[in-house]
């Protein structure tokens, strides 16, 4: 089984029945780009302290939830270069949120594990944010093929992204 992206290059390949190899990540954004306009196609859901995102987001738990799914995917899967350690530290005062069309989305489900009802819900929409994206991290441009946050497993926090 091969994998490949939107430009036709490889990003997963599969010739015996053992678990895919993730491919290093090329880089689509150019480092003049400050403003980014992310679609967030299925919810995203992103937990703090056991709490959910609620009605707006924070652009540094979003960034943070992309480069643990990155690194948590490089660890168990791939052959690309995990996050460097001396990757610039960012803060919540260098993102900001310039433009948000954002809306809570939900479903219910029963949990048969939980014998209950339960209620799976995150942000889907639009929103322009500004910040130093060329210090993020390689996450960025796998972001679209791995999701972030919460309930993956059940087809949440599909994103696509822009330079504005």
């Amino acid at each position: 089984m091969k994998v490949t992206d939107d430009s036709g290059q490889e990003i997963s390949s599969q010739t015996d029945h053992s678990s895919p190899r993730i491919h290093a990540v090329g880089e689509k954004l150019p480092s003049t780009a400050d403003q980014i306009l992310f679609r967030f196609i299925t919810p995203l859901r992103l937990a703090k302290n056991n709490r959910g995102t609620g009605s707006s987001l924070n652009p540094l738990e979003f960034v943070l939830a992309g480069r643990r799914r990155y690194a948590e995917i490089v660890a168990l899967y791939g052959d690309a270069q995990p996050i460097p350690c001396s990757l610039h530290r960012v803060e919540e005062h260098d993102f900001e949120v310039l433009e948000s069309n954002l809306h809570r989305w939900g479903f219910n489900r029963y949990s048969g594990r939980q014998k209950r009802t339960m209620t799976l819900a995150g942000l889907v929409g639009e929103a322009v944010i500004r910040g130093p994206w060329d210090s993020v991290g390689p996450w960025l441009e796998a972001a679209p093929a791995t999701h972030l946050g919460k309930s993956t497993s059940f087809g949440f926090g599909r994103v696509e992204w822009n330079p504005v």
